[in-house]
């Protein structure tokens, strides 16, 4: 399903979903001011539970926009977000995190210092009488990676800096869809420029998008 890009007096209200059950998240009139600036002017967006909703849209439309204010990063000037029917607000990404929205950012939003398992667990580390689980947030990893069939990573523990453009984007989706999957995540938001996407991150995509959308989960995606 496809929605016309946000914009000045955009409006991006999609199908309600099937059945008499509430959509899983809706934005009624959300506006998004940068100084004079208006990003978002009376934004209405309904995502249903358990399918694929798109955005495109040119350059400058206000995509990211709407996908930093529904992950918590800017919090709106004007309107209401809700979350299963229930009107919410979200100051920051933790608040986002806790209602059960995740997000592929479009810069990443990867740490080169690290490798690839701290990456996929920054914030978020498993710690086992005060001291870091290393064997636990190994194996969650191998199996995230595992089971989306990626095979073009040689070790977990490289660092980032090391990898490539595509394996970096691998990296990053995975991470997303291991909080999704082993933390009950609800929304699986994925800002990501699409014409730079390798074959590999394609192929990629498609695996989440089955296995979100299979768990009753929603699955946004914002082509930058």
């Amino acid at each position: 399903m496809t929605a016309p890009a946000p914009g000045r007096g955009g409006d991006t209200e999609s199908p309600p979903p099937p059945g008499n059950g509430q959509p899983l998240l809706e934005l009624r009139q959300v506006d998004k001011n940068f100084g004079p600036v208006q990003a978002l002017v009376g934004i209405n967006l309904t995502v249903p539970r358990g399918q694929v909703t798109a955005l495109v849209g040119d350059n400058g439309a206000g995509k990211t926009a709407m996908i930093k204010t529904i992950s918590g990063i800017w919090p709106p000037d004007g309107g209401s977000i809700l979350w299963e029917g229930h009107r919410v607000q979200m100051h920051n990404p933790k608040d986002a995190a806790a209602l059960g929205i995740t997000t592929v950012y479009q810069d990443l939003a990867l740490c080169d210092n690290l490798d690839i398992v701290q990456n996929m667990f920054l914030g978020h580390e498993v710690v086992h009488l005060e001291v870091l689980d290393e064997i636990s947030m190994e194996l969650a990893a191998r199996s995230t990676l595992d089971s989306l069939a990626v095979t073009t990573i040689r070790s977990i523990r490289q660092p980032v800096a090391s990898l490539s453009g595509g394996q970096r984007q691998i990296v990053a989706v995975a991470r997303a869809v291991m909080s999704a999957i082993y933390n009950g995540m609800g929304l699986l938001n994925i800002s990501t420029p699409v014409q730079l996407m390798v074959t590999a991150i394609v192929l990629l995509a498609a695996l989440t998008v089955d296995r979100v959308a299979r768990r009753g989960r929603a699955f946004r995606s914002s082509d930058a």
